[in-house]
């Protein structure tokens, strides 16, 4: 019988001062290629040397504030039939390795896509599709100073998406780096789209940028600029918005709008979005949440209804995903009912979310505040202490321990003498 073809792969990268991160990805890198190819791009650390020791072919470049200079840098080493992207802040489990090696396994004659996913310890993280393996091919290069892709289309290759195989980034797991880079892309967006005006999506990718470093005012011109792009394709222009990113320009002007406290336009470009795809999770929500700060209960808990009832799909676009989505609208929900005096409703509400989704730590406090308010001190307790353990002395858990010690302070003293047996820890209360 004859043993099935197989085709090698390159596994191209580029880092700069990745040292400790080289150590944890290499592994699963290595047990991938074929070749390893590793670009440095100008570390002051031991990256060369990590990146050697694993059996990297390590080539020097010159940093020139250029991604996709870097990553075709690397490209141009790659010897085998497949290429596979990695960074040093990428996580590929074993099985994950298995599965690439069998989607390399035939001829390489399409760009694939995969799951990638935004670890963010402690919280849901995000999910979305990007092309990560392609064949070969001198001609296929990536384009774009920041946020750089494949451009497979040039070559008319067929787009593979494939959802099982997930790669885990793990490089914004600490806010703050992920703030530092969005400033940091800022002026490299600013650049490229100085030299590409007709682009669309590059022009979004700045409006994003500067949405991430919190200069919204700046991103609301560019955005509400590219809508007007948009309405002039219809009349035959020559620069062209691309429709589904209509969708993502509504959204982010709606982000935009929530951030300067004006929840009326936040309603409206959301509710814009949303007649473009009526399921669309995060339009849902951000209509929802401007409906509540708008005093508008029942609108909300109509958006919010509508969110749970919506399909999970993945994008191109990083989102939370379809779970953290669905928690994100059952603590809204729950909110909304304590509010009214559902506390039952909302108590369901919450145990579903935890159940679903034990990552959101806000509702561990607030199921507790119910449980407390309905006199069940055991069952606050429970839920405050469980936050803690999860969010390193969340203050409204600590808060609400002193709360219960209080309470049960008061019923010692309700209580007349001899009236009735006290266990420890009714006497003592919780030890905050």
């Amino acid at each position: 019988m004859t043993a099935p073809e197989v085709f090698p792969i390159s596994v191209c990268m580029i880092v700069r001062d990745e040292e400790e991160n080289l150590r944890e990805c290499l592994p699963a890198a290595r047990a991938l290629a074929d070749q390893l190819v590793v670009v440095d791009t100008g570390s002051k650390d031991r990256s060369a040397e990590v990146a050697r020791v694993f059996g990297a072919e390590v080539h020097d470049f010159e940093w020139c504030d250029d991604f996709a200079a870097a990553r075709n840098a690397s490209l141009v080493h790659a010897r085998c039939p497949w290429i596979v992207v990695l960074d040093a802040d990428d996580r590929l489990t074993p099985e994950n390795v298995q599965r690439l090696r069998k989607l390399c396994s035939v001829p390489p004659a399409c760009a694939v896509a995969v799951t990638m996913r935004n670890e963010i310890p402690g919280m849901i993280g995000e999910k979305w599709y990007q092309v990560r393996a392609f064949p070969n091919d001198r001609r296929l290069r990536y384009r774009g100073r920041v946020h750089e892709s494949v451009d497979f289309r040039a070559l008319g290759l067929r787009l593979a998406v494939v959802a099982d195989v997930e790669i885990v980034h793990v490089g914004y797991a600490d806010p703050g780096v992920r703030l530092a880079k969005a400033r940091r892309n800022v002026p490299l967006l600013r650049r490229a789209v100085a030299e590409s005006p007709e682009d669309a999506l590059l022009a979004f990718s700045f409006a994003d940028g500067l949405v991430c470093g919190w200069h919204f005012d700046e991103a609301e011109a560019l955005l509400r600029d590219l809508l007007l792009r948009s309405e002039r394709d219809g009349r035959g222009d020559e620069v062209r918005v691309p429709r589904d990113l209509e969708q993502e320009i509504r959204l982010k002007l709606s982000v935009v709008c929530t951030a300067l406290d004006r929840p009326e336009e936040a309603r409206r470009w959301a509710d814009e979005a949303l007649a473009l795809d009526p399921k669309n999770m995060r339009a849902l929500l951000m209509a929802g949440d401007a409906c509540a700060a708008l005093g508008r209960p029942s609108d909300a808990e109509a958006y919010y209804e509508r969110m749970l009832r919506a399909p999970e799909r993945l994008s191109f676009a990083h989102v939370l995903d379809h779970r953290g989505l669905r928690g994100v609208a059952q603590i809204a929900l729950a909110r909304l009912h304590v509010d009214a005096g559902r506390a039952e409703r909302a108590r369901a509400l919450y145990e579903r979310c935890l159940e679903e989704a034990p990552e959101f730590v806000e509702a561990y406090a607030e199921l507790g505040d119910l449980l407390r308010a309905q006199g069940d001190l055991d069952g606050a307790e429970a839920l405050y202490r469980r936050s803690i353990d999860r969010s390193d002395l969340d203050p409204r858990a600590v808060a609400g321990l002193v709360l219960v010690a209080e309470a049960r302070r008061a019923v010692m003293r309700s209580v007349p003498p001899g009236g009735g047996r006290q266990t420890s820890a009714q006497a003592s209360g919780p030890t905050v």
